[in-house]
């Protein structure tokens, strides 16, 4: 078994718990980086199963505030500001 597999077999991610995992901004006591640094260890079909279910997620915790500050009008000073610009024509499209 090589370095790579060897990383990738003594260091696996259940995922699809990691709600059940979640402690003190770790999951299983395992830092950002090195998540990162497993994700990278990722074969291609794992890397898109793992972006599948993070894309997957519903109306989370962001999500929500987003809907508050809207419902509330906090946001409303920030989007008179955009439509003012887009009217003004000091946007562009995007590449």
């Amino acid at each position: 078994m090589g370095v790579r597999a060897s990383y990738r077999h003594s260091f696996r991610l259940d995922y699809r718990n990691l709600e059940e995992q979640l402690s003190d901004g770790k999951i299983a006591n395992v830092s950002l980086p090195e998540i990162k640094t497993a994700i990278e260890q990722l074969s291609f079909e794992e890397r898109a199963e793992l972006a599948a279910w993070l894309h997957g997620w519903n109306d989370d915790e962001w999500d929500e505030q987003m809907k508050r500050d809207i419902g509330s009008g906090k946001l409303d000073d920030v989007l008179h500001e955009v439509e003012e610009d887009i009217r003004s024509g000091r946007t562009r499209e995007m590449p």
